[in-house]
């Protein structure tokens, strides 16, 4: 018999919307792609909900001590943004690596433009976000939500990842059309709005071979400069290099103007990059400092 009544878990849930975002994006309607990147970003802020679900139903309340189970059972109260899933997540050990992060905030936004304003964008740089996401909603729940999915939960993930062989087709196919490009590239990085290493810069304004987005070097530097920057180059004296942070201590620096790089640490007196080596751990400038200081 089939009931009337709508039910799903806040897993159940998210899977649903993985599943209907899958076959929007089949489609070739710029309308579906709409739905398509709605569902998927929605899918994601549910799973990570339904995480915090799993060890204490008030973390998923905005205001978790004015909130009753009964109340929260009827869905009235407000729930927590992305970004307060996240740091609650971290304060559980439960931390989303900075990468996987930066490869979701385009797809973010993208969502954002579509829910509050409009919406303009190729299907060149949509479908490798909206995969993005599916494969983080994937390993997601394989890490921290596979002891709650049943056996429909599990239907529902082959059924995605199925649908995932289109977008494996895409970029493959995309790929192969660029690869001539990106094999005559003098320099190539990770594009920030479609997170294909399909960026070619060195040479001109860097452009995306991929999705075809293209950013004056100064103007990059500052977009994906995640610590700091534009700087000026040593080579080329443009502001168009930026640092880019490997972890707490290293990292290099790349110039979009020229295409030099190298390396760079941060020093522990000012907490700047820097691309000498360091002495004692502090940059030269501090150290000469830390020098005038002592002698007075």
């Amino acid at each position: 018999m089939v009931s009337d009544r709508i039910e799903f878990s806040l897993v159940e849930n998210a899977l649903d919307y993985f599943k209907q975002a899958a076959i929007h994006a089949e489609t070739d309607s710029p309308r579906e792609w709409k739905y398509a990147l709605l569902h998927t970003v929605a899918g994601i802020e549910l799973l990570l909900k339904a995480r915090l679900e799993c060890e204490d139903w008030t973390l998923v309340c905005k205001d978790p001590g004015k909130v009753s189970h009964e109340r929260y059972e009827r869905g009235d109260f407000e729930s927590i943004d992305y970004q307060t899933a996240l740091e609650r997540l971290r304060e559980l050990d439960i931390n989303i690596d900075e990468t996987v992060r930066a490869k979701l905030k385009p797809l973010r936004i993208h969502r954002n433009k579509v829910q509050h304003f409009a919406l303009q964008a190729d299907k060149a740089v949509l479908t490798p976000l909206i995969a993005v996401g599916f494969n983080f909603g994937i390993d997601f729940i394989g890490k921290e939500l596979s002891a709650y999915v049943d056996r429909e939960g599990e239907r529902a993930i082959q059924e995605v990842s199925m649908k995932l062989r289109g977008f494996e087709e895409f970029i493959r196919e995309r790929r192969e059309t660029i690869s001539p490009e990106l094999a005559g590239a003098l320099n190539i990085w990770d594009c920030p709005r479609c997170w294909q290493d399909a960026l070619v810069f060195g040479k001109g304004d860097p452009r995306c071979a991929f999705c075809l987005f293209e950013a004056a070097p100064a103007a990059l530097a500052k977009e994906i400069g995640y610590e700091m920057g534009p700087e000026e180059c040593p080579h080329c004296d443009e502001q168009d290099y930026c640092f880019v942070l490997a972890n707490n201590e290293a990292g290099e620096w790349r110039c979009f103007s020229c295409g030099a790089c190298g390396g760079y640490s941060v020093c522990s007196e000012c907490g700047r990059g820097s691309t000498e080596e360091l002495i004692g751990g502090i940059c030269s400038d501090c150290f000469i400092d830390k020098v005038n200081r002592r002698n007075t």
